[in-house]
């Protein structure tokens, strides 16, 4: 686990200054922006992240145990969890301390509570819920689901973190269905329990024989507790907009091994008939960029530092978005004067700019009609890119065409060139791992591809602005690789 945790295990108010004054600091701040604009997806900045951008006031936060979720200063939470923490020691102690887990950094439990029935919990009391790998455990989760919704205020937020299981220990097992839950929920979650713990004890212990059947009575004689339910994101999704619960989706991501998913509450009555909804326009932009503030003799150096947390911020169409809003402006100035076809962008990251561009081309094309316009968007892990992709629009594949490779394979530009008509007009944007080897291999072999009058463009170019930059981790090379290339 992540060393900030163990601040956690502190039971007095010291622990909370000492986590007020580390998550203001701003070596953490640059640590962990410079990861979020890097693309990188570390579970607990990732986590954090969401957590900025969407917790609120007070909330609760379910089985936490050793990993409690890193919340902004200003924001309450109290800890729910199925016993007391000295039950908790007595019951999870010795399994975490085996796997290397100081079974001390268990929060102080504030609430014992059922995750499912979360009955101790008022309706309509709290601003969010946490509950970060818990759904999985739950039999039942549409009640789980239905009570931590039931406990939020309308305009709420319901914070939901699941283990993706291609990358855990559940890949061999079968995803489970919309209809098996719906089944489960009415029926009772009693009628699936043996074959659950089949499933468990032969695919995932390894049990056979003799040891099977002494595993499944020893299962049955004991309070559940492993996975009952394995989802992907897409899975996890479709049960959302089956189940007509009162929320809609604001958020949706797939990271390292995991993804999380953040729905806001609506009053029961408002709610959509017959599915969860996705984001409405006047819903969709939850939270705004972090507001920059800089003194009024402050210099534009200071003020572009500042700028850099903001740009990190933001979204387009509920997708993450890392680009300065004037660049954008300033994009749509040269996609006017160049009028291309097709839009080559190198480094997709989430896909929110593919987006945009296919955007603005369309708008393009509608004081320039006639045309066939496009974007193609290449990453070496289009993984975070698919994902968000599908769920901000239905049929991205029409106008974006995603290529999974590195930019510095030289067989790189044919494979692009095959995709394009002949005579069609390109522009070029370089936004990939900002360093001289992908940089240059960049302009050697996409530069062929912009016409007279065209344009490329090369992305963040003050990496190599030691005024400019706000970590020395921060990659270099793409000035010098520019410059080596102009000569």
């Amino acid at each position: 686990m992540p060393p900030c945790y163990r601040l956690f295990a502190m039971p007095t108010s010291r622990a909370n200054r000492i986590r007020l004054a580390v998550s203001r600091s701003r070596p953490y701040l640059r640590a962990r922006d410079l990861m979020l604009r890097s693309g990188r997806s570390t579970y607990w900045v990732v986590r954090e992240d969401l957590a900025r951008r969407y917790l609120r006031g007070q909330g609760i936060e379910i089985g936490a145990l050793t990993t409690p979720l890193r919340v902004p200063p200003g924001v309450e939470v109290r800890y729910v969890d199925r016993a007391d923490r000295a039950e908790l020691l007595a019951s999870d102690g010795p399994s975490l301390a085996s796997s290397g887990v100081d079974p001390d950094r268990i929060v102080p439990v504030d609430v014992v509570a059922d995750a499912e029935r979360l009955s101790e919990i008022d309706d309509d009391s709290v601003d969010f819920v946490i509950a970060a790998h818990v759904l999985e455990h739950l039999e039942d989760p549409i009640e789980g689901l239905t009570n931590m919704l039931r406990v939020i205020r309308p305009g709420g937020v319901l914070l939901l973190v699941l283990p993706d299981p291609r990358f855990t220990f559940d890949a061999p097992r079968v995803r489970t269905t919309v209809e098996h839950v719906l089944a489960d929920h009415a029926s009772g979650p009693e009628t699936s329990r043996a074959a659950h713990h089949l499933e468990w004890a032969e695919q995932i212990e390894g049990h056979r024989g003799e040891n099977l059947e002494a595993r499944l009575a020893q299962l049955a004689g004991e309070e559940p507790s492993h996975h009952f339910h394995v989802w992907e994101l897409s899975d996890f999704l479709e049960l959302l907009l089956a189940l007509g619960l009162p929320c809609e989706i604001t958020h949706a991501q797939a990271y390292a091994k995991e993804f999380a998913v953040v729905l806001t509450a609506t009053a029961p009555d408002r709610a959509a008939p017959g599915a969860a909804t996705r984001p409405a326009a006047a819903t969709e932009c939850v939270a705004l960029p972090t507001t920059v503030a800089v003194e009024p003799d402050a210099t534009v150096v200071d003020y572009t530092r500042a700028r850099l947390r903001q740009h990190t911020d933001d979204s387009y169409a509920s997708v993450p978005l890392s680009k300065f809003p004037e660049d954008l402006r300033v994009y749509e100035h040269l996609l006017w004067l160049s009028d291309p076809d097709v839009v080559i962008e190198l480094g997709t990251q989430f896909g929110a700019s593919a987006l945009w561009f296919r955007d603005r081309l369309n708008a393009l094309s509608r004081y320039r009609p006639g045309r066939r316009r496009r974007v193609i968007s290449i990453d070496y892990d289009l993984r975070l890119a698919r994902e968000s992709l599908g769920l901000a629009d239905r049929s991205p594949a029409s106008q974006i065409t995603l290529i999974e490779a590195d930019v510095t394979d030289p067989s790189l530009p044919d494979r692009v060139a095959a995709l394009i008509e002949p005579n069609a007009r390109c522009f070029v944007i370089e936004d990939t791992a900002h360093v001289y080897e992908t940089t240059r291999a960049a302009l050697d072999g996409f530069a062929r591809f912009v016409p007279p009058g065209g344009f490329f463009v090369v992305e963040d170019g003050c990496v190599d602005v030691d005024e400019l930059r706000i970590d020395e981790d921060w990659p270099r090379g793409v000035l010098p690789a520019l410059h080596d290339w102009l000569q």
